[in-house]
């Protein structure tokens, strides 16, 4: 699981952002790797998904409902992607 983070040096969250970005690199090196044995990597590149943690940290006010994700759609995609490509960035962006 990366983020979008991830792909924009985002701040006051460095180390996540980095974190996630080896994420999306990880998986587009190992799903070349592991092509030759029939294994398939994909990296799910998400903006904001509305999990109780991110709606409890971002409350109302700082919300931004036309870019949010609900859970259940960000695994859809995913799993659309999966056989297709090393990585996938969901929702609009």
């Amino acid at each position: 699981m990366s983020s979008l983070s991830g792909e924009v040096g985002t701040a006051f969250v460095t180390n996540y952002a980095a974190t996630k970005a080896w994420n999306t690199a990880y998986a587009h090196g190992l799903r070349h790797e592991l092509q030759p044995y029939g294994i398939d990597v994909l990296a799910c590149v998400a903006g904001p998904i509305t999990t109780p943690n991110y709606v409890n940290v971002f409350g109302e006010s700082r919300r931004n409902e036309f870019l949010e994700q609900r859970p259940d759609e960000v695994v859809s995609e995913c799993l659309q992607s999966i056989g297709v490509r090393s990585s996938v960035r969901t929702g609009i962006i």
